[in-house]
C-alpha cells in the first residue's frame, strides 16, 4: 500500500471515529432534552388537571350573567378532545410505532375547533374579554406547517423528541387558555374585595436573535371603570379592552431571561399593584 493511500485510509478511519462520537453526543443530548420535556409536560398536565377541576367547581355570581352549568358541557367537550389529542401523541411515541400524520393533524384541528367554540360560548354568555392565546404559534398551522414542525423527522428517536414538543405546545396552550378563562370569570367575593391577580404570557417560549418578543398581560378581572396601566420591562403600557400588549425585537445573547410586569390600578383614591413575570429563552 503506497503512502498516499495509507494516509487516506487513516483520515477516513479518524473521520469515522469523530463522526461516531458526535452521533453519540448528539443522541445523549437528545435524550436529556426529551427527558426534561417529559418532566415539564408531566408537571403542566397536573396543573391543567387542577385548572379543569377549578373551572368545573366555580360558582358564578349573578352579576356575571353566567351560570357554570351553561358552560359545563362545552368545557367537558374541550377536555375530552384535548385528552384524545394527548393520547394519540403518547401512542405515537411508543416503540416501533410510526406516527400517523393524518390522524395527528385531525386531532390538532379538532383541538383548535373545540378551543374556539368554547371561547365563543364564554364570550357570548358574558362580558369578559379573553386574550388571543397562541403559544409558540401553535393555534394557526395548516397541515403542511404542522407536519414540518412536529412529524417531519423520519429518525424515530428524533421524532419522539419532536412529538414531546408537540405535547408541550398542546399543554401550554391549554394551560394559558384555561388560566385566561378562569381569571376573567373568577367572581368578586361577598365582602366586595376583588381577588385580583396579574397574569402574563409570551407569544413563544423560545426565540432567536432578531425575533419579535410579544407579551400579553391582564388582570384576573377586567374592571371597565378602573383607572389602570401596566409597566412591562420598565415601559408604561395602557390597556386595550383590559389587555396590555408589549412587543420588541430580541437583541439578547443566548440564555434565559425574565421580564418583570406590574399592573397598577387606581380606584377610590387607592393604588394597588399586581406583579407578574414572563420567562423566555433565546437560542
Amino acid at each position: 500500500m503506497n503512502c498516499a493511500l495509507m494516509r487516506l485510509v487513516i483520515v477516513i478511519f479518524f473521520i469515522g471515529i469523530l463522526s461516531s462520537c458526535k452521533d453519540k453526543e448528539r443522541e445523549m443530548l437528545l435524550q436529556e432534552i426529551n427527558k426534561r420535556l417529559e418532566q415539564q409536560n408531566f408537571s403542566t398536565a397536573n396543573r391543567n388537571h387542577l385548572l379543569r377541576n377549578f373551572f368545573i367547581s366555580m360558582e358564578y355570581k349573578d352579576y356575571r350573567l353566567i351560570k357554570v352549568s351553561y358552560l359545563k358541557r362545552d368545557a367537558k367537550d374541550f377536555f375530552k378532545i384535548t385528552d384524545a389529542f394527548l393520547s394519540e401523541i403518547a401512542n405515537s411515541k411508543k416503540p416501533n410505532i410510526k406516527p400517523d400524520k393524518q390522524l395527528l393533524y385531525k386531532n390538532y384541528t379538532l383541538f383548535i375547533q373545540a378551543c374556539q367554540h368554547f371561547k365563543k360560548r364564554i364570550i357570548d354568555s358574558s362580558d369578559v374579554n379573553l386574550p388571543k392565546i397562541n403559544i409558540n404559534g401553535f393555534m394557526n398551522l395548516d397541515e403542511k406547517q404542522f407536519n414540518q414542525k412536529y412529524v417531519g423527522n423520519k429518525n424515530l428517536k428524533d421524532a419522539n423528541a419532536v412529538l414531546s414538543l408537540l405535547e408541550a405546545d398542546v399543554l401550554m396552550n391549554e394551560s394559558a387558555f384555561l388560566e385566561s378563562v378562569i381569571f376573567q370569570l373568577e367572581p368578586i367575593s361577598p365582602c366586595g374585595d376583588s381577588q385580583l391577580r396579574a397574569i402574563a404570557t409570551p407569544g413563544n417560549s423560545l426565540y432567536k436573535k432578531g425575533d419579535k418578543l410579544k407579551i400579553i398581560s391582564l388582570l384576573v378581572q377586567y374592571l371597565k371603570h378602573g383607572n389602570m396601566y401596566a409597566v412591562i420591562n420598565r415601559q408604561k403600557i395602557e390597556p386595550k379592552d383590559g389587555i396590555f400588549e408589549y412587543s420588541r425585537i430580541i437583541t439578547e445573547s443566548p440564555g434565559t431571561y425574565k421580564v418583570p410586569i406590574e399592573i397598577t390600578i387606581n380606584e377610590n383614591d387607592r393604588q394597588e399593584v399586581y406583579p407578574a413575570e414572563v420567562t423566555y429563552r433565546v437560542e
